[in-house]
């Protein structure tokens, strides 16, 4: 589940960048870039606490 999530996001990402979209608006307002930093910081944190949990489950 959380590979497919991974697949998701980044596939999101990808065609949101490919498709130009920081310069589009939907109902009259700017969509705008989002930052790297979010989609970085959340597979790092999601590798984090699978790390954790498969310690967890070792013991």
């Amino acid at each position: 589940m959380l590979g497919l999530s991974f697949l998701i996001l980044i596939g999101f990402m990808l065609i949101a960048e490919a498709a130009h979209m920081s310069h589009a608006e939907i109902f009259g307002q700017k969509v705008g870039v989002i930052p790297k930093g979010y989609l970085y910081f959340t597979i790092a944190f999601s590798l984090v606490l699978e790390f954790i949990n498969m310690k967890v489950r070792k013991r």
